[in-house]
């Protein structure tokens, strides 16, 4: 009876999944930039519920992608635009997190009004494993520009763009990046605006339309002087679906919700994290997550409880299964073996029944059935054996002379 549950546990034991683990691998940028310090607070906020962050220092989406593809880590901040679902197949998405234009900046003297007006001209574009490069390359031939594209980037690109040599410089990254705030209040520059954002929007799936209002990088000079419409991507998170543990989404996602939905400069407050935008689906932890919250347990438990919870209850059906109908079959045996042991004290009153015993004898006997450890729902049987072994022992004693006299 006890051999049967022991097996349907360990079957079923055999069946939960393993425990999450208690340390992450994920993938920023370069140090100093959005993703590096988002990289920092994740950490923060992971270790508040036991699980280790180990940041990986790269170049971009582009090393992160490849560091994911190959199970270098197992979390990263990624651009959209710069992988797809085709080429990296394995990738999942957690969510989207927020708002990160395509800035195009050009000589303040310069009389470009948008990118056609770039044909022609030297244009930095980043480098190819950035995540300006391919964005900036789309936009490029869907206007048909072709001009000199040099792979400048970052400080140097803004060096070249103030040095005269290059005709524009194409970034993409958070309004909070120290190098495009510097570009934003340069006089010697300005910010090229996409009028039609909108069409940019509808026609690469990745951008959304975006305006950097009035004034939002530096009230007092009042920069922007105006609303520039922009076009955006959006920074996400990504998974290696196989290797990623299901259960980390529901420590991650939360964490993303405190740190994403109060929004910024671009983003209204609620709209991150999210599940649009993206390159790569949403894994199916996530994709629930969106559509119904968190799982009961852990809106109210500790995540290693509620996880510790979630993996075992899968243990309680099969158990349950097993477990009632033995309890219907033990319990009877139970009982049965009880009231045995009161029967044989019993039939040994009634074998100094027929032996006329002395007193010897039964006071051996009630001796014996103190000492006989019964549940105590069975104490009172031993009372009446007790009683009943009294009156025995009384009547033989009474009826002891009159057989001799008789003899």
């Amino acid at each position: 009876m006890v051999l049967i549950p022991v097996i349907g546990f360990a079957l079923a034991l055999a069946s939960v999944d393993p425990a999450p683990p208690d340390s992450i691998r994920l993938a920023t940028g370069f140090e100093g930039g959005a993703y590096h310090r988002y990289g920092e607070a994740y950490r923060e906020a992971l270790a508040k519920e036991g699980i280790e962050v180990v940041l990986r220092t790269t170049q971009g989406t582009g090393e992160n992608l490849e560091l994911l593809a190959k199970g270098e880590v197992d979390l990263a901040f990624v651009q959209g635009g710069v992988g797809t679902a085709a080429a990296y197949p394995e990738l999942r998405s957690l969510a989207s997190l927020y708002y990160e234009p395509l800035w195009v900046f050009v000589p303040s003297a310069a009389e470009f009004r948008d990118l056609r007006d770039l044909a022609g001209k030297r244009l930095a574009i980043g480098s190819e494993g950035s995540g300006t490069h391919p964005v900036a390359k789309r936009l490029l031939e869907l206007n048909g520009v072709k001009a000199e594209v040099l792979s400048l980037g970052g400080v140097e690109g803004r060096a070249a763009l103030l040095e005269g040599r290059i005709d524009a410089l194409f970034l993409v990254g958070s309004p909070e990046i120290p190098l495009v705030r510097a570009l934003c209040v340069e006089p010697r520059v300005r910010l090229l605006p996409f009028k039609r954002s909108e069409a940019y929007s509808r026609l690469v799936r990745y951008l959304s339309p975006v305006v950097l209002s009035e004034g939002v990088i530096d009230l007092r000079k009042n920069v922007p002087a105006s609303d520039v419409p922009l076009v955006a991507a959006v920074s996400g998170l990504a998974v290696r679906g196989e290797d990623f543990h299901p259960a980390l989404t529901d420590v991650i996602l939360p964490v993303s919700r405190r740190l994403h939905e109060p929004g910024g400069v671009l983003e209204k407050p609620g709209a991150f994290p999210g599940p649009h935008r993206l390159d790569f689906p949403l894994t199916d932890e996530a994709e629930r997550y969106f559509r119904r919250g968190l799982p009961f347990l852990h809106r109210f438990m500790p995540f290693w409880a509620a996880n510790l919870i979630d993996r075992f209850k899968v243990m309680l059906l099969p158990l349950l299964t097993l477990a009632l109908p033995l309890f219907e079959v033990v319990l009877p045996v139970y009982r049965l073996r009880q009231r045995l042991k009161v029967e044989r004290l019993y039939a040994d009153l009634r074998r100094l029944e027929d032996e006329s015993s002395g007193d010897e004898g039964f006071a051996a006997l009630s001796d014996r059935a103190r000492g006989v450890s019964l549940p105590p729902s069975f104490v009172a049987r031993r009372h009446e054996f007790l009683l009943h072994l009294e009156a025995s022992r009384t009547r033989t004693a009474a009826l002891r002379p009159a057989s001799a006299q008789d003899a």
